[in-house]
């Protein structure tokens, strides 16, 4: 079994949130879903998350670019258009609960590698 893994899910849309979180609680992961951009940037050092999954439209390229000076999690943006927006990977809406959950899986795992101590 994988670890869990700790998400900050960044979504305005209740209703969007709810079975992505279902979906990743299901799998033993710990999913922190925050409704604007701001409230993810003032709370990523206090969650310290494994991943981000960010919703371009409701928390903006700024956003990203704050969360990516602030911490190191990967970020996995979550976006209607295509586009360089500085995140790790993209996907787009509407989101696929099992290639979410493969991507964070992913990038999780990339990041633990890259955290370990030189052998």
């Amino acid at each position: 079994m994988l670890d869990s893994i700790r998400v900050l899910y960044v979504e305005d849309d209740e209703r969007l949130a709810r079975p992505t979180v279902e979906s990743l609680e299901l799998e033993g992961h710990e999913v922190h879903v925050v409704p604007r951009g701001d409230l993810a940037v003032a709370d990523v050092a206090r969650i310290r998350p494994d991943v981000v999954v960010l919703d371009l439209s409701c928390a903006g390229v700024d956003v990203c670019r704050q969360l990516r000076a602030r911490y190191a999690a990967p970020i996995i943006m979550v976006t209607e258009r295509a586009g360089d927006h500085g995140a790790d990977a993209y996907l787009e809406k509407p989101l696929q609960p099992g290639e979410l959950l493969a991507r964070i899986r992913t990038h999780a795992r990339r990041r633990k590698i890259a955290t370990l101590p030189p052998v």
